[in-house]
């Protein structure tokens, strides 16, 4: 950047005053980051639909007419049979107890019902259908119904935790080990994952850059200068969601991890070119080194900042998702990345001003890898069209595995496999039988008390009962009490039948619902219907929203960001061989997906955008430096060989840094934090090549330059 240019002026002002700054920088942001403190996670209902979507309207519907469907499933092994005085004396104990905490609607044990029905065989069976006693007799589960309020999402957790104290004071205390499953349950579960997951990998993170910036950087101070601004950066952007009240989510929990990891590339290109500038000059005093580190800062100013803009781009692409979850993500990830730009241009400026951090000596390792630089300049450039042939085939492979991806969720396995949310689960369902429900609401004209809608219901009840993915279903037609609410509705033209099937992901739900409504249009009487309702089907428009989400916002991120390359650049031929440089790694997320059979789900739906955001930064770093050499007179090969010696390392070391830092998810115990590290790690490896291998030879093609 010239040294009469604005920016370049600001920037030497912070050189002369660096304390002055940072002090400023220290008032300014010390707010935000102390109000992350007060960060609380929410992964309810509400952060993945927006209020007017139809299946949460007709789910609150459904709600209102027959009560809240949040069941909590308590169930515990007795020593017996579990319908035998002590253990109904028991039950009846904890039922008591539970009645009793603010939030609970209704209680139901197999002591309660076996009061009216008694214990014969025929009750026993009932029982069983009603899912509170195993076939064996010896589980039983008491079912818990949460009311239906306005501040559920706020509450649960207290709730839950009451319950949990109740339980462990009766059954615990009776050395009967309880065992917890539910939808509230799964929500609470992973709120306090959230959490957990967000400062562990933090933490990860941290300590993996801080050794890998070494590694680059060579010098302490610069690495401190390197991690100051990304750290800051994240606890600012947790404070703005705490003041803006969004909610913090499994989604958003990574964003504090993603801007440490992103924001060291603009450090590392900041500290390289210094150090490329601080030994071209040699000795200097310190007002020509505060001098020379406002110039530094300059020139590097300009392409970080556009580095910055495509990377918000890639992020706010996620704003077009309708998902709010990954559309805060996606939002405030976008303004993590500009705060960003300007905290690595103050604090690296007033920074390297206050310390002398002078370029570390060369190494053999560091001569090495100018060597090979220097030889992929020449043999890329030699062999252009195997390289292009090369591409072309990986691309080709890449495309058809995308191809086989498939949008599935399972949130139960957002959680660690030996978590307990997870392993009472399993212990429920492999003990006392299926707990998930699958609602469906059944809607007669005339009335569903009917002889002949009645009959319908006992016939659909039968074949789903038969089906290997259902393990029981309960409702009017099986009627003698109300174990999970009401059944029918209050005009008399609904009622509602409960399949209970095992938990699984989205495309299993999928499927069982679509059979059961295909079995209802077959056995119901003509003009009497059969649709899933209640939470499941709400759980499975979730798929769409990740495949629109995932549509609309690669093709927004792609547009966006080659057009603020192309603005950078102001070159139609430098755009156009920067647009398969970086498409290839959103060809390599989805095939990698496709091949290794890993779902398209509510976390790797963000990754092709995010991808190609990240990717075009080194790309720009790239093109930014070779115009300069094209514009000071070399031709095109001299150019691509000098960009290769001077942007070539930063390039290496920033993709090394980011491709790492990603790989810290996929020690995540959940499966699709897991998968999305992994996915996004190698793809950031993939761009690199391209970056050093695909663009060069697509900067050769043109004209035949004249020989001078």
């Amino acid at each position: 950047m010239p040294p009469h240019s604005r920016l370049y002026h600001i920037l030497k002002l912070v050189a002369t005053r660096p304390w002055t700054t940072l002090l400023a920088l220290l008032v300014a942001v010390a707010p935000l980051a102390m109000a992350g403190a007060a960060l609380k996670p929410d992964n309810s209902l509400s952060v993945w639909f927006v209020d007017d979507d139809p299946a949460l309207v007709r789910y609150r519907q459904f709600v209102r007419e027959f009560a809240n469907d949040e069941v909590v499933a308590i169930a515990y092994r007795a020593p017996g049979d579990a319908l035998a005085a002590d253990e109904a004396q028991l039950q009846r104990r904890t039922v008591d107890r539970l009645r009793r905490i603010d939030g609970v609607q209704l209680v139901t044990a197999p002591a309660i019902l076996a009061d009216s029905l008694g214990t014969g065989a025929q009750a026993r069976a009932y029982l069983q259908k009603a899912g509170l006693v195993s076939e064996d007799g010896r589980t039983a589960t008491l079912l818990v119904q949460m009311a239906a309020r306005d501040d559920i999402d706020a509450v649960r957790g207290d709730i839950l935790d009451r319950i949990r104290a109740e339980v462990a004071a009766t059954l615990g205390v009776a050395g009967r080990p309880a065992h917890f499953a539910g939808i509230g349950v799964l929500y609470d579960a992973l709120n306090r994952q959230t959490i957990k997951d967000s400062g562990f990998f933090l933490g990860i993170a941290f300590l993996v850059m801080g050794a890998l910036l070494w590694v680059a950087l060579r010098r302490w101070r610069a690495v401190a200068i390197a991690l100051i601004p990304p750290v800051v950066v994240s606890s600012v952007t947790t404070g703005l969601f705490v003041l803006t009240g969004r909610p913090f989510t499994q989604v958003t929990s990574i964003l504090p991890m993603l801007v440490l990891v992103i924001g060291l590339s603009d450090a590392i290109h900041l500290v390289a070119h210094y150090y490329a500038e601080r030994r071209a000059a040699g000795a200097l005093d310190r007002d020509a080194r505060r001098e020379l580190v406002a110039r530094s800062a300059a020139w590097v100013a300009r392409p970080n900042l556009f580095t910055a803009l495509t990377t918000a781009a890639g992020f706010l692409a996620l704003a077009s998702s309708r998902m709010p979850a990954i559309r805060d993500l996606g939002m405030f990830a976008a303004v993590g990345m500009l705060i960003l730009w300007v905290m690595t241009l103050l604090v690296g400026t007033a920074a390297l001003a206050i310390w002398d951090v002078p370029p570390p000596p060369e190494r053999p390792q560091g001569d090495r890898l100018d060597r090979v630089l220097a030889a992929l300049s020449t043999h890329v450039t030699r062999r252009r069209w195997a390289v292009l042939g090369s591409m072309a085939i990986i691309t080709a492979i890449l495309l058809a595995g995308a191809a086989r991806v498939r949008a599935d969720t399972y949130t139960i396995e957002l959680l660690p496999p030996d978590h307990v949310a997870r392993t009472d689960s399993r212990w429920i369902e492999q003990n006392a039988g299926n707990y998930t429900p699958l609602e469906f609401v059944v809607r007669a004209p005339g009335g569903v008390l009917n002889a002949q809608v009645i009959q319908g219901i006992a016939q659909w009840q039968r074949r789903a009962d038969a089906r290997p993915d259902v393990g029981r279903t309960f409702g009017v037609a099986d009627f003698r009490a109300m174990p999970g609410g009401p059944y029918l509705s209050a005009d008399g033209r609904e009622a509602r039948v409960t399949a209970f099937v095992p938990m699984t992901s989205t495309r299993g739900f999928a499927g069982t619902v679509r059979a059961l409504e295909k079995e209802g249009d077959r056995v119901l009487p003509d003009g009497v219907i059969l649709r899933a309702s209640g939470y499941l089907p709400l759980y499975l428009r979730i798929v769409d929203y990740v495949v629109s989400g995932t549509i609309w916002g690669l093709a927004i991120s792609t547009v966006i960001v080659f057009a603020m390359v192309g603005l950078l650049l102001r070159s139609l031929p430098l755009t156009l061989a920067a647009v398969p440089t970086n498409l290839f790694p959103v060809a390599l997320v989805f095939g990698i997906m496709g091949w290794t059979g890993i779902p398209l789900d509510i976390a790797t739906a963000t990754i092709g955008a995010i991808v190609l955001g990240i990717a075009v930064d080194d790309t720009i770093h790239f093109l930014f430096r070779y115009r300069s050499e094209r514009q000071a007179g070399l031709s095109r090969e001299e150019a691509v060989g000098r960009t290769y010696r001077e942007t070539g390392r930063a390039v290496v070391f920033a993709s090394m840094v980011l491709a790492i830092g990603f790989a810290v998810l996929a020690t995540s115990s959940s499966q699709s934090i897991a998968y999305f590290g992994i996915v996004a790690s190698l793809s950031i490896v993939g761009a690199m090549l391209a970056d050093l291998f695909l663009l060069p030879v697509l900067l050769l093609f043109g004209r035949k330059e004249a020989v001078s």
